[in-house]
């Protein structure tokens, strides 16, 4: 099995083994069976039972003492949905931060492009969407940022780019979850258009690459990811 099968396993062992603790009513100090025996039981290699102990572990349910065992070092259901949620949540701030990085590689470059290939039809229309934006914010309603964006990629005149903008819509969208979201993060996103629109409108690519790019830069530190 390789590295990739075993990670897909790992969710599933873990809470197997969870489950295994609490419905074998097993207490704070006991010790779990040997790998081979868990493996031999759920039908999995060692590997996979390591693993899904090494996640338990990370969570302060389990302890490893080498040459030793495994053993329970908690059982607080609240302690391990506390620490499950506490690295979900690390591994989504992780993402969201890959998510940004790209961003700042990829969306600079389309105002650029855009900024030398716009068309007057064209910029009024990004105008009029970012009225639309604006409107629905003050009446608290939805968002238009993702729409400006991918209109953006067509407009710069890039097949490819607007093809690889629309596919990944939804992964660039963690970075738009509602969570993220603020009065003051919406009105930063609408100022940040307004800023990038009037290089588009004058024509100029390097202009419009730094509007992105402070655009980006705020919206980093408005979901917290930049101290």
């Amino acid at each position: 099995m390789g590295t990739e099968d075993i990670r897909r396993h790992l969710p599933g062992i873990s809470e197997i083994l969870w489950e295994m603790i609490l419905n074998e009513k097993m207490k704070v100090g006991d010790k779990l069976p040997p790998e081979r025996s868990l493996a031999k039981r759920f039908e999995v290699t060692r590997g996979v039972v390591r693993l899904g102990i090494q996640s338990l572990a990370e969570r302060g349910i389990l302890t490893r003492r080498q040459g030793d065992g495994t053993y329970i070092s908690s059982i607080s259901e609240d302690d391990f949905m506390r620490k499950s949620m506490a690295m979900a949540m690390q591994i989504e701030t992780s993402q969201l931060k890959d998510v940004l990085e790209f961003r700042k590689i990829l969306e600079p470059q389309i105002a650029a492009l855009a900024a030398l290939r716009i068309s007057q039809k064209e910029l009024d229309a990004l105008k009029i969407l970012v009225c639309d934006q604006q409107l629905q914010t003050a009446q608290g309603d939805g968002d238009l940022d993702a729409a400006f964006h991918l209109q953006l990629s067509r407009y710069s005149g890039n097949s490819v780019l607007f093809k690889v903008m629309t596919l990944i819509s939804d992964i660039l969208s963690k970075s738009r979850a509602d969570k993220y979201q603020s009065e003051q993060r919406k009105s930063v996103s609408i100022a940040g258009h307004l800023r990038i629109i009037e290089s588009l409108a004058q024509k100029d690519p390097d202009g419009a690459l730094n509007a992105m790019r402070i655009h980006l830069d705020q919206v980093e530190a408005m979901v917290g990811l930049t101290e």
